[in-house]
């Protein structure tokens, strides 16, 4: 269960409950949001990110292209795939 597992629960063979790790300390606590973000994640509409992700700092401090980018450019060329 610490690791992300869902455990099911079956009577004749039929799915009748999931057991897993609760998506917050207190569950008297959860927004509406984290309620909308867990139904998201659960219909797997959406991946919620990981601690282990690089900080903004990291990101800022890698080298920057040193090749000029035309946004406009880049921006045309993806709608001119897409029809």
């Amino acid at each position: 269960m610490r690791q992300g597992e869902t455990l099911l629960v079956t009577d004749r063979h039929v799915v009748i409950a999931e057991i897993r790790q609760p998506t917050s300390a207190h569950a008297r606590k959860v927004t509406r949001w984290e309620k909308w973000l867990t139904a998201q994640e659960r219909a797997g509409q959406l991946r919620r990110a990981t601690t282990d992700a690089p900080s903004w700092h990291v990101i800022a401090q890698l080298p920057r292209s040193t090749h000029p980018v035309d946004l406009q450019k880049l921006l045309d060329e993806t709608r001119a795939d897409r029809s």
